[in-house]
């Protein structure tokens, strides 16, 4: 038995009514993610792999050698080649300071009131930012500071924490043309061989609580004065213990005195009497003799 042959097939009446496929919708192409660089605890070996942490290093170690009353180089306060001219800082209350000069100058100032101050790095975290001009990191660095005032021994640590952003520079020509390569600072000048390693900030932002120091300051001037409240009741305290042992040591004196008196007293009684009786009898004796010797011449 013969099988039916197919239908052959028919074009369609109306080709225009035929609806197109539907193209698969292009693949999207994975963006490339930012490099990020994760250290924990203070600066050490780890740290310094990554050029801008060492660089972050650099500037903290000497921006705490400012705040210390024994800093004797000048070379840090006329050179303030860790940032770049148009350089920004926004500190925690609020403004903002622009140019790095001007930073530099604003926080020297902030190091006068303080004996020490030594950063301590907690948590810092690198994001590498590519395209644009030049590379750019922004690290994100949670740290302990620890701040002395002046004329104090004791000391007040304070969380801080910092977001920095910090580019390339290309060695000989910085961000507004000037060379600041290694061995030389933002503006051009020299400063020592320092260098910034190609790397200089372009803003930092801090935050941190400031009433810490301001509740120091007001909790040191409350003990200082329970202090000399108390030094001064101990004073008068002192004072009267004194006077107190005076009073005792001169009437001590006196009964010492008085009973010396009537020791004398006693003595030159004894004495009186004493020579009262030795006057009597010699005396005796002698008118003894004197009449032994008359009733001698009368037997004669």
């Amino acid at each position: 038995m013969k099988r039916p042959s197919p239908l052959p097939l028919q074009p369609p009446k109306n080709p225009k009514q035929l609806k197109p496929t539907p193209s698969p919708p292009p693949t999207l192409q994975p963006q490339s993610q930012p490099q990020t660089f994760h250290h924990y605890g203070p600066w050490n070996s780890h740290s310094r792999l990554h050029p801008t942490l060492a660089f972050i290093e650099s500037y903290h170690s000497t921006l705490d050698s400012l705040c210390t009353s024994h800093y004797t180089s000048p070379s840090h306060y006329t050179s303030p080649y860790f940032f770049s001219p148009l350089a920004t800082y926004h500190d925690t209350k609020g403004a903002v300071h622009f140019t790095g000069p001007a930073i530099w100058s604003w926080l020297i100032g902030q190091c006068a009131p303080f004996e020490s101050v030594r950063h301590e790095v907690v948590d810092v975290r690198v994001v590498r930012e590519e395209g644009g001009m030049g590379g750019r990191d922004v690290v994100y660095g949670e740290t302990m500071a620890h701040f002395v005032l002046r004329g104090e021994e004791e000391g007040v640590c304070v969380p801080r924490f910092f977001v920095w952003t910090v580019v390339d520079v290309e060695a000989g020509g910085g961000v507004d043309g000037v060379g600041n390569g290694v061995g030389e600072g933002v503006d051009g000048v020299e400063n020592g061989g320092i260098g910034t390693n190609g790397k200089v900030f372009e803003s930092i932002k801090v935050f941190w609580d400031t009433g810490v120091i301001g509740r120091f300051v007001t909790e040191r001037k409350r003990r200082r004065e329970g202090e000399v409240l108390e030094r001064r009741e101990r004073e008068e305290q002192d004072r009267r213990e004194r006077e107190e042992e005076g009073r005792r040591e001169r009437e001590r004196v006196e009964r010492v005195r008085v009973r010396r008196e009537g020791e004398m007293e006693r003595v030159r009684q004894v004495v009186d009497r004493t020579r009262r009786v030795s006057v009597g009898a010699l005396c005796r004796e002698e008118r003894g003799r004197i009449e032994g010797d008359r009733t001698v011449g009368e037997v004669r």
